[in-house]
């Protein structure tokens, strides 16, 4: 679902950007200019309350999905995520930090030619969602509770930058598929877990707690799985 918010929130910020950073520098295409475009200014700020909702969800899912994760009191197993998991948690969000602040600078170096105040209302819109970022990066890297992997008698649920869930209702056969944990349902539905999302010292005690649910459930296990961690 982050994707999905982020391929839209991606589109449209290039979009205003073309729009009003155009209409400021002249920019045109073949005998078009942008600054002839009627209801340019209510297009840009219709722009900027869409990118500014996609964002306002984005952090409601994943303070949401905080939540959640924490609210899980019944794992029977459950396991911090791996350093390399951790690592990817903070990448992206460098990554995010740095592309947005990219626009902000953008934005901001055309203020002085910002008479219909096209820019101040997405420069505010991108700089809350920086500093939601930097705020969940830090809270979630130094939390124990958060950047977890847990398995109950009803699924697995584990957090890395949103909450991800794998329910057992429908679930036929487990596998290791390049090194993934594979679940396959019923109607050809697959779902893959990343192992590497798990300490390499603590996957044999996960497999086990895992198979235990299972076997309960009737699922089949496949040999590859039954020799994880070992």
């Amino acid at each position: 679902m982050n994707k999905v918010i982020n391929i839209f929130s991606l589109v449209l910020l290039f979009l205003f950007s073309f729009l009003a950073v155009g209409n400021y520098e002249d920019i045109g295409i073949s005998v078009y200019e942008i600054n002839d475009i009627k209801f340019l200014k209510e297009i840009c700020f219709g722009l900027t309350v869409v990118i500014g909702l996609f964002g306002l969800l984005r952090i409601q899912r994943r303070w949401t999905g905080i939540k959640d994760i924490k609210s899980f009191k019944k794992f029977v197993y459950k396991t911090p995520l791996s350093k390399k998991a951790k690592g990817l948690v903070l990448m992206f969000s460098v990554m995010e930090i740095i592309f947005l602040s990219f626009f902000v600078g953008l934005f901001v170096k055309e203020l002085h030619l910002d008479v219909e105040h096209y820019l101040i209302p997405i420069i505010v819109v991108l700089l809350i969602i920086i500093g939601e970022i930097i705020i969940f990066t830090i809270y979630a890297l130094q939390s124990k509770d958060i950047l977890i992997m847990g398995v109950n008698k009803n699924l697995i649920a584990y957090f890395d930058r949103e909450i991800h869930i794998v329910y057992f209702d429908g679930l036929q056969r487990i596998s290791i598929y390049q090194n993934r944990l594979h679940f396959k349902y019923k109607l050809d539905l697959n779902i893959f877990v990343e192992l590497d999302f798990i300490p390499k010292e603590n996957l044999l005690e996960f497999k086990q707690s895992l198979e235990k649910v299972l076997l309960a459930k009737g699922v089949f296990i496949d040999d590859s799985f039954r020799e994880l961690g070992k």
